[in-house]
């Protein structure tokens, strides 16, 4: 190791501090690690797909890879912290030439400590045998921690491709569809559009290009702080950095040592310490000690075998064993140790029951509220109580759109159907819900008429009342005629 070149600071770190300083690494030398990362594998995901022609698989693939893809950047920041950063077209010149390739993506590729692992390989340039061999001395305090990252990283993996999903629900303008964004995930559709299914591949590939970089990273600040504890490399910095200082101030060290020799020339022979008599300091000190006021006591408790023979009522018995085990006396120590098991247990009962009567005595006083939620009866700034609804929706909205005030006729069919879907549909509504949130309701629990109608009424709404953009009058009384069909017979 060419300690002389680091451009860290070596000392013996915690494993989660060596982590942190995996990511105060990748923060620094961000630039060329995410550009030798983009440089493979962009184009190696463009090739999979032109080979392979389906978006699974490849992604698929893309992931079974991860050891290959994780190379470059080990090989950019094991340069770098030696003060040399490779260029992109040198790091995957090297990348043919690094060993136990075969055996990561094989053997070893469900190892939770890999990228512990990993330099073993890439850096030290060891394979089989000899590369189990280091492993082994390396993991002993190490390997615990090295699991707990990559099962961190699977995890924050997981929270950013599901965050880029979600966004994708914020930014979408229109109403709620199925095949967009979280509800992609877990109820994919068949028909989704090609230019949405490459949206949520990127989605992926977002989120490994960001999390994989920082596993790798700090997978390699743990293995150089092992490194650290076990080789001693601290001490080698500090060492070789104390012996520059020392070269540097040679002539003034010599200097010092010459006036020392002058000043040492004038001394006496020899002098001779005074021996330690009775009257000396150290003879006091322990006469002084001796004193009442400076004795220390110390209460100390420790378990001591007794032997076989020993009861805690009839002591006699010691003397009458014949050598054998004493039954008796270990059934009664099982038994005492049992009821004080079962009185600890009582208590625990007795404070579990105080502590739930207190919690939920005032609400048992107030009496139990109704199982049953409560019907809203403003929602979106809308009065949907059925006495507040004219007798027949559909021909009262008719009479409105006949009359050009087609947005309010629009209003009242909304109204209307609101007030259907919470006082006969039984849909929980709060006061905080979406139309988005309406919608997915809708879908989920009424027959799929319901649903279409009400999607195409919501988006009907929205353009006339935030848009200002009302349908045609012949658009607008097609939905009241879908309103009587779909809605209106179970109000009968």
């Amino acid at each position: 190791m060419e300690a002389d070149r680091l451009a860290i600071r070596l000392r013996r770190r915690g494993p989660w501090e060596a982590m942190d300083l995996g990511c105060a690494m990748l923060r620094r030398w961000w630039r060329p690690v995410i550009t030798v990362w983009l440089a493979l594998y962009l184009p190696a995901a463009g090739v999979l797909y032109f080979l392979i022609g389906h978006f699974g698989v490849t992604l698929f693939v893309l992931w079974w890879l991860k050891p290959l893809f994780d190379r470059p950047v080990l090989h950019v920041l094991g340069s770098a912290v030696f003060g040399n950063v490779p260029t992109v077209w040198a790091t995957l010149r090297a990348l043919p030439r690094t060993p136990g390739l075969i055996a990561s993506l094989t053997l070893y590729r469900f190892d939770f400590a890999r990228s512990f692992n990993l330099p073993v390989w890439h850096l030290e340039n060891l394979r089989g045998g000899a590369a189990r061999a280091r492993a082994r001395v390396l993991h002993p305090r190490a390997r615990e921690h090295a699991v707990y990252l990559t099962v961190t990283c699977v995890l924050l993996e997981v929270a950013v491709v599901f965050s880029l999903f979600g966004l994708i629900d914020l930014l979408t303008p229109d109403i709620y569809e199925r095949n967009r964004g979280l509800a992609a995930i877990f109820s994919p559709v068949p028909d989704t559009p090609p230019w949405l299914t490459w949206l949520h591949s990127a989605c992926y590939l977002v989120a490994v290009s960001v999390v994989e970089p920082l596993y790798v990273a700090a997978g390699f600040a743990l293995y150089l702080n092992r490194r650290t504890q076990l080789e001693a490399w601290d001490l080698e910095v500090a060492l070789r950095r104390l012996n520059e200082r020392t070269a540097r101030a040679a002539s003034v060290g010599l200097a010092a040592g010459l006036a020392l020799l002058l000043a040492f020339a004038g001394v006496p022979g020899s002098v001779h310490a005074a021996q330690a008599g009775p009257g000396s300091a150290p003879e006091q000190i322990r006469e002084i000690l001796k004193e009442k006021e400076f004795e220390q006591y110390r209460d100390v408790r420790k378990w001591r075998y007794t032997g076989p023979g020993f009861t805690w009522e009839n002591k006699d018995k010691r003397s009458r064993n014949d050598g054998g085990f004493e039954w008796e006396n270990f059934g009664r120590f099982v038994a005492e140790l049992m009821r004080a098991l079962m009185w600890g247990l009582a208590g625990a009962l007795i404070a579990a029951a105080v502590y739930y009567l207190a919690r939920h005595w005032p609400g048992w006083q107030r009496g139990v509220a109704s199982k049953r939620p409560v019907a809203a009866p403003v929602l979106f700034g809308m009065d949907i109580r059925p006495e507040s609804l004219p007798p027949n929706v559909p021909d009262a909205a008719r009479a409105l759109i006949a009359e050009g005030r087609v947005r309010d006729g629009l209003g009242l069919l909304y109204r209307g159907a609101l007030s259907v879907l919470v006082h006969r549909e039984q849909l929980n509504l709060g006061t905080g819900a979406t139309e988005n949130d309406c919608l997915r309701l809708v879908h989920r629990r009424c027959p799929a008429p319901t649903g279409a109608y009400l999607s195409r009424l919501v988006l009907a709404w929205q353009q006339a009342a935030y848009a200002e953009r009302p349908p045609a009058p012949a658009a607008a009384a097609e939905l009241c005629t879908g309103w009587s069909s779909i809605l209106a017979p179970a109000t009968a």
